[in-house]
């Protein structure tokens, strides 16, 4: 061996790629290392075999044909363009596999096959055509629930109107059962409008995109606390608030956030005197900042806390405490978009806490 041909062995030994040579009877006359841990054989076991062997049997009765073509017209490119490839593996499993083919020697129909297996690209472009599947299915989603949604409220505004109507012209011919009828038929309709605006909110909140600045959580929480109070006349509420930090985060979606789980809160406690309501910073996973928002109030049943962020669940009766089930579902949503996570906390009779963990700022001047 001369050393022109052992520099091209040694370069052919060292390279990342299974290396496979072949001559124009398609057998393999030189492997390197990386062709043995590819496909699990030893170097002894595929010199002399033909390349069928590494080939699927469903692609093997075409292949000499591919081969031929190849060397009708042998030049530098890549192997089946538009096609698929997959390699076989000594113990029957396949693999996805790209090949670039060089011709060596033209006179003797020597060809350098470059094997490089693609089973992680594979995997995650699947994962990618998943992903955008699923993405565009939310979207089609949430727009067809936002547009039938939508389109609910003139039929809403038309009952509410004809009712109204009703009234005037009943006014005094109406029996006291025939009244109650009336106001059961405007509250429901009144509560249906509702459901609808809060979802309307909640697929808008699916659809916005997040403008991401340095918020003090202190001054969102005070600013949502002080637009209640006007609503808490006749009511002793006893608010414990610590001092929160900053976070980087969607200013107007963070105080949603903060407005229902205070909300709730005040919701809840309105049997107790005085209600307790806490808002504090506590101990989290590294990389986090979590607030929590905790009362005295009537508290849940642990064993259904995964239904509490989900649209329109609720664990407490309308008659008891009104609502539609789904601020907890837009809170949970609103952190996710932020990357954080929610969860709460409870027990019958004695309060409940709520948590939402958002990523912790990085330092002024940081990475």
């Amino acid at each position: 061996m001369n050393k022109s041909d052992e520099r091209f062995r040694l370069a052919v030994e060292a390279s990342p790629s299974a290396m496979i040579m072949v001559d124009r009877a398609g057998v393999i006359v030189m492997v390197n290392t990386q062709t043995e841990k590819l496909f699990g054989y030893s170097r002894g076991e595929l010199l002399g075999q033909k390349i069928e062997l590494l080939v699927p049997p469903r692609f093997r009765a075409a292949h000499p044909a591919h081969r031929a073509g190849f060397h009708a017209a042998p030049r530098a490119r890549p192997m089946g363009a538009g096609r698929d490839l997959h390699g076989l593996r000594k113990d029957g499993s396949e693999i996805p596999v790209e090949i670039g083919l060089t011709p060596i020697e033209a006179s003797e129909g020597l060809v350098l096959a470059s094997v490089i297996d693609i089973t992680e690209r594979k995997r995650a472009e699947g994962q990618a055509r998943e992903s955008a599947r699923l993405e565009a299915a939310q979207t089609e989603l949430e727009t067809f629930s936002y547009s039938v949604a939508h389109d609910l409220r003139a039929p809403l505004r038309h009952i509410d109107g004809f009712i109204q109507m009703l009234r005037k012209n009943l006014a005094g011919k109406l029996d006291e059962r025939g009244a109650e009828l009336m106001d059961k038929i405007s509250h429901s309709a009144k509560r249906l409008g509702t459901l609808i605006d809060e979802f309307l909110a909640f697929s808008r909140t699916a659809r916005t995109d997040l403008v991401k600045t340095r918020v003090a959580l202190s001054d969102v929480a005070a600013e949502v606390i002080a637009e209640f109070k006007p609503d808490l006349k006749g009511r002793k509420v006893t608010w414990n608030v610590a001092p929160l930090p900053e976070a980087v985060c969607d200013a107007a979606m963070i105080k949603l956030v903060f407005f229902n789980l205070i909300g709730n809160a005040l919701k809840f406690t309105r049997g107790r005197s005085p209600a307790a309501i806490e808002i504090a910073v506590v101990p989290g996973e590294p990389g986090e900042t979590v607030v929590c928002v905790g009362d005295n109030g009537v508290g849940f049943d642990m064993r259904f806390a995964d239904k509490l962020f989900g649209v329109f669940q609720r664990l407490h009766r309308m008659e008891e405490f009104e609502g539609t089930g789904i601020g907890l579902a837009n809170v949970r949503r609103i952190i996710a978009k932020h990357g954080g996570r929610t969860w709460a906390k409870g027990e019958v009779g004695r309060g409940a806490a709520f948590y939402f963990a958002l990523p912790s700022p990085q330092p002024q001047g940081g990475p």
